[in-house]
């Protein structure tokens, strides 16, 4: 990452470095041990269009570096100290970064893919979309870049779309950094993945019939379009299967563990308006009782990934600190899950929290990590709605 430019390098060396340069522009610092990102010469902010700094810089603080904006007793931000040397904008962004309360490497990642990896599928993805694209801007308000998150959800010109039923509500409170967080999110919660499917084809439809064919798709006729879609499409299936994909969207029930064992249980609540978010812990007996409870409340961190894995560490934590060391604990966003699963060290913006958890887990009997929907959580979810009331 450190090599230089060279009039005796080969063409193919010189796309290397080009590629590079591409690359250390997009890439952004995650915020682990703090010492070695400069708080003005590092992109480092949760923002994709800003990650560097922007506030003017501040004599006396041109050398800083992030560590010197924490308090290193209780791991939290210096929030006043904050405050005062950058614009409020600023000042929110980097309050919503969630801390780890052990001490891991800063790393670089790449935060337009939610595993945080550069590979080479994105590489071709984008080759893709800058070939067939005159423009990579979306067709529907020509602002933003046409990623599948903006594109299908996120711009505001499909308000009409998704406003129209209550059941997508909570695309005003609920930020995620990817289209397929979105999705999982809709199907952990129950949300009508069948419905969402096909509203997400019918605007992508029109997309493509006012680009190709310059014909007039009003955007009140989506949802209507799709709902027709829909019904033609049960209609058609067989009776059998119809039948099978009713039963696999009945009320998911609590499981308790194994008889020498406790559950743990975690959850989130996200309150936009707030700027907050809530965490809920439940840990319980094979019989399904309470053994103990954990409600905290936070400030918002930049994607329901990050809350999910922040509460995932206090569940790994609060259960070693009381002893509950046999233990299963579960979870409602499947990302998460498979992160606190994985050998690998997770190079999303939520991996320094799965990094501190696993660091957490060496003095567990017995540990295993499951996924489940929200409904077999309820306790946990009811305990983090609790904090903001």
């Amino acid at each position: 990452m450190e090599a230089t430019q060279s009039s005796r390098g080969s063409y193919a060396w010189q796309r290397i470095l080009k590629g590079r340069d591409v690359l250390k522009r997009g890439a952004r610092w995650r915020i682990g041990c703090r010492e070695n990102v400069s708080v003005w010469n590092d992109a480092w902010l949760p923002s994709r269009d800003k990650p560097t700094m922007q506030s003017p810089m501040v004599e006396g603080f041109q050398e800083a570096k992030v560590r010197d904006l924490i308090n290193l007793d209780s791991h939290k931000w210096e929030s006043d100290l904050i405050k005062g040397l950058f614009t409020p904008q600023e000042a929110e962004l980097i309050l919503s970064i969630p801390l780890g309360q052990r001490r891991t490497k800063d790393k670089l990642i790449w935060p337009f893919v939610s595993l945080g990896n550069y590979t080479v599928k994105s590489a071709k993805m984008n080759l893709v979309q800058r070939k067939i694209l005159t423009e990579g801007t979306c067709d529907h308000c020509r602002a933003s870049p046409e990623i599948a998150l903006h594109a299908l959800w996120e711009c505001p010109k499909l308000s009409m779309v998704w406003e129209e039923n209550n059941q997508w509500c909570f695309r005003g409170n609920t930020s995620f950094t990817t289209f397929q967080a979105l999705v999982q999110y809709v199907i952990d919660e129950g949300k009508g993945l069948e419905k969402f499917a096909m509203l997400v084809w019918a605007i992508w439809y029109r997309r493509n019939q006012v680009r190709v064919s310059q014909k007039e798709f009003p955007y009140n006729q989506i949802g209507p379009f799709a709902i027709q879609l829909l019904h033609d499409f049960v209609q058609v299936l067989p009776k059998r299967q119809l039948q099978s994909r009713r039963a696999d969207g009945q009320h998911v029930q609590w499981q308790p563990p194994p008889v020498t064992k406790f559950k743990v249980n975690f959850d989130e609540a996200v309150f936009k308006e707030d700027k907050q978010a809530g965490l809920g812990v439940v840990i319980r007996n094979h019989q399904g009782q309470v053994i103990a409870s954990l409600s905290e409340n936070v400030v918002l961190p930049p994607s329901i990934e990050d809350v999910e894995a922040l509460v995932a560490v206090r569940a790994v934590s609060f259960a070693a600190k009381l002893g509950v060391l046999s233990t299963v604990i579960e979870g409602d966003l499947e990302v998460v899950i498979k992160a606190l699963k994985s050998e690998e060290e997770s190079l999303s913006t939520f991996g320094h929290l799965i990094s501190a958890a696993k660091l957490s887990m060496d003095g567990f009997s017995s540990l295993s990590f499951t996924h489940t929907r929200r409904q077999g959580i309820n306790l946990a979810h009811s305990l983090d709605m609790l904090v903001v009331i």
